[in-house]
C-alpha cells in the first residue's frame, strides 16, 4: 500500500472510533433519556371509604371525548342514586379504554416515564355518595360506595416532570 493510502486509512479509523458516542445509563442510551419526559401524579382522599387503592391511566388524547362522556355519566348515575347504572357505565369506561399504561397503587402515587405528546392521566377511586340528605324515606339507598373518576389533559414535554394532582372526596347531594 502507497504512503497515502495507508495516512488516509489510519485518519479514517481514528475519525470512527474518536466519534462521539450516547453514554450509556442503565441500559437507556442518554440521546434516549433526554427525549423522555415524567408524569408523576398523586391521589388524595377525603371521606369515610376504608378502600386505600387507587388506579391511573394514561391514554392518548384521542379518547378525550369518550372518557370525558362516560365520566360525567357516572357521576350523574351516582347522583341519582343509580348504583347499577354507574357500575355499566363504569365497565363501559375501563374496557372502552385503551390506555397506553395502568397501575394500581396502594400509596396513591404515580411515575411514568412517557415520550412527549399530549396525554389524559385518569385516576379511579372507591367513594361513597351519602343520599340520606334527598332520599330520607329510603333506608335502603342511604350510601351508595362506588367508583369515581377525575382525569387531566398534560402536554409532556421532553425532559421535563408533570405533577398531576387529584383529590377525590365523598359526595352528599344537598
Amino acid at each position: 500500500m502507497t504512503k497515502f493510502a495507508k495516512i488516509l486509512l489510519l485518519i479514517l479509523l481514528s475519525s470512527i472510533f474518536s466519534c462521539e458516542k450516547p453514554q450509556i445509563n442503565n441500559g437507556i442510551n442518554q440521546q434516549e433519556q433526554t427525549s423522555i419526559g415524567t408524569i408523576n401524579a398523586t391521589t388524595t382522599y377525603i371521606g369515610t371509604s376504608t378502600a386505600k387503592w387507587c388506579r391511573y391511566f394514561i391514554c392518548d388524547i384521542n379518547q378525550l371525548d369518550l372518557i370525558m362522556t362516560l365520566t360525567q355519566q357516572i357521576h350523574e348515575a351516582c347522583m341519582n342514586g343509580d348504583y347499577k347504572g354507574s357500575l355499566i357505565l363504569s365497565n363501559t369506561l375501563i374496557h372502552s379504554i385503551q390506555p397506553i399504561y395502568k397501575e394500581t397503587s396502594d400509596n396513591s402515587r404515580l411515575s411514568y416515564n412517557i415520550a412527549p405528546g399530549t396525554y389524559i392521566v385518569m385516576s379511579e377511586r372507591r367513594i361513597n355518595y351519602d343520599y340520606a340528605n334527598i332520599y330520607p324515606e329510603k333506608t335502603d339507598v342511604t350510601m351508595l360506595g362506588t367508583f369515581g373518576y377525575l382525569y387531566k389533559v398534560i402536554q409532556v414535554e421532553s425532559g421535563q416532570t408533570y405533577n398531576v394532582a387529584f383529590v377525590f372526596q365523598d359526595y352528599k347531594p344537598q
